[in-house]
């Protein structure tokens, strides 16, 4: 993660960084990305770079938190201002409204393909476990939720149900077969089997 010398810098300049490093992750594979490369784009010295971040790593992984940490806002907000009863559409409700933000930026949608892609797995798994705690927020707000309204059980285990779900959605892909084609009815039928359980 950034260094206290990056959060010392003035927001404009955090910015500039940030974008800079944005387009070159979403538009080159992440083995020809140098730190040269993100210094020009960005328009600082090199040694400055040293000063806010260990290595290109440390700022991959900034990018996702920041936006892991806007998208989770919205997703609570969201959450907070949903009027929707049933368990299963409040969840496809979110998971649409996440996937509508990436659709507004391509530059998002281009990232997350190449961080499914081509990321390093050491990378790929620190990123992952910050991308499960703010999702795990997410989804313990909604249980609780939908707790609220009756419409799960209050004896549910919170902390492994919110886990289970966040577990879910961020590695659907695992869960599809060569024939898949709709992710929606995966996701879907996933999230049935945990609501409805596999009692007859």
């Amino acid at each position: 993660m950034p260094k206290q010398t990056f959060y010392n810098l003035n927001f404009e300049k955090q910015q500039k960084i940030f974008s800079a490093a944005l387009s070159l992750f979403s538009n080159l594979r992440y083995d020809q990305i140098s730190i040269d490369k993100i210094v020009f784009e960005a328009g600082i010295p090199k040694g400055s770079f040293y000063q806010y971040f260990s290595g290109k790593d440390d700022l991959f992984k900034y990018i996702f938190k920041d936006i892991g940490k806007v998208t989770t806002e919205k997703l609570l907000e969201k959450i907070e201002k949903s009027i929707e009863v049933d368990f299963i559409a409040l969840i496809m409700e979110l998971l649409n409204f996440s996937q509508s933000m990436l659709a507004e930026n391509p530059e998002l949608l281009l990232l997350k393909k190449r961080f499914l892609e081509e990321c390093p797995q050491s990378v790929k798994n620190q990123i992952l476990s910050e991308f499960q705690d703010e999702t795990d927020l997410v989804y313990s707000t909604l249980l609780q939720k939908c707790i609220e309204q009756k419409i799960v059980s209050q004896y549910i285990n919170l902390e492994l149900s919110s886990k289970l779900l966040s577990l879910i959605s961020l590695n659907i892909e695992k869960f599809s077969s060569p024939s898949t084609t709709d992710f929606n009815q995966l996701t879907i039928d996933l999230l049935s089997v945990v609501y409805n359980g596999l009692k007859p």
